[in-house]
């Protein structure tokens, strides 16, 4: 499973390895609040537990940090 350490210090940046057939996304993760983000678009797949302050929060940090995360996911996955 890569992390994306560079990120932020408040969340946890990660993709899991079995979900390369999934267009390209990460998951986000601090304590018990869960989220999954779609790359192409900034979209949340799911939310669980984060409010809309946080939400807007990682989502501004996937949005800037995009071309980043692809080549995470482009390196693990061997695109």
């Amino acid at each position: 499973m890569p992390v994306i350490k560079s990120l932020s210090n408040k969340y946890r940046f990660f993709f899991y390895s079995n979900e390369q057939s999934e267009p390209m996304h990460v998951h986000v993760e601090k304590d018990s609040a869960k989220m999954k983000i779609w790359l192409e678009d900034g979209s949340v797949a799911y939310n669980k537990e984060f409010g809309q302050k946080e939400v807007n929060e990682i989502v501004k940090l996937v949005t800037e940090n995009r071309k980043k995360i692809e080549e995470v996911w482009n390196e693990h996955f061997g695109k």
